[in-house]
């Protein structure tokens, strides 16, 4: 899907949302249990959010959303979200529509079908590297994958760094990768002295990305050029 398709369809769900849906806000730190949102898709206008899949027994970051990302896409399907609990990782603005709404809109236009099913693809390819990521053997290059991978969705580059902007703590990207936030803590400590990222305030930037992709000692994933491109400086 070309950046042209991209921006196309994400003002058209924008737009829906916008004229359709009502408007929420949320405070950094708030959490929302997915059953106070049965029946309803959100859309992301502004920060950042983590949901988390909570059990009697364990708690594990299931995904991480920004701005201009649907949330609660299979209450298309009347598929509740089960125990899933959004927690704002910073201040939140969203649009809330019924997804009864939402469906009449796909039944009567065809380019919000088309917006809405590129999405649902997107997402999987997202579903599928945290797959991926989870399938690396050594500690060190599970969790840079995770920076890696949270630079794709969330980086801005700049002088040949990204700065990835959702925040993340230690006890985030463990849970995210399965390691213990001690483990998490060396292994960024790690990173951090060889240069390759600077970690502050739960902010990492990249310092060295192209080096960064060289240090995962696995070849599970060769494709980064997203990253690349990222910080290729244009003729």
């Amino acid at each position: 899907m070309g950046a042209g398709e991209t921006t196309r369809d994400t003002k058209i769900i924008a737009d829906f949302f916008k004229q359709h849906g009502k408007a929420l806000s949320f405070k950094k730190g708030r959490r929302v249990p997915a059953t106070e949102m049965e029946s309803r898709m959100l859309y992301l206008k502004s920060g950042y959010a983590v949901a988390y899949l909570a059990a009697p027994s364990i708690k594990r970051a299931y995904y991480t959303y920004g701005p201009a990302d649907i949330i609660q896409f299979g209450q298309l399907t009347n598929t509740t979200g089960g125990s899933l609990t959004y927690v704002a990782l910073t201040n939140l603005v969203l649009y809330s529509v019924p997804s009864a709404l939402m469906w009449r809109a796909i039944d009567k236009r065809p380019d919000m079908a088309i917006a809405l099913m590129r999405q649902v693809i997107r997402y999987n390819e997202f579903h599928a590297r945290r797959i991926e990521n989870l399938s690396y053997r050594y500690a060190s290059d599970k969790l840079t994958y995770r920076i890696l991978n949270l630079a794709e969705r969330f980086g801005t580059a700049k002088d040949g760094k990204i700065y990835i902007r959702v925040p993340v703590t230690h006890r985030a990207l463990g849970m995210f990768v399965n390691m213990a936030r001690e483990s998490v803590s060396r292994e960024i400590e790690k990173l951090v002295t060889k240069g390759l990222i600077s970690y502050n305030r739960q902010r990492i930037v990249i310092l060295e990305p192209e080096k960064l992709v060289k240090s995962l000692h696995e070849t599970i994933r060769t494709d980064w050029s997203t990253i690349l491109t990222m910080v290729t400086p244009k003729n």
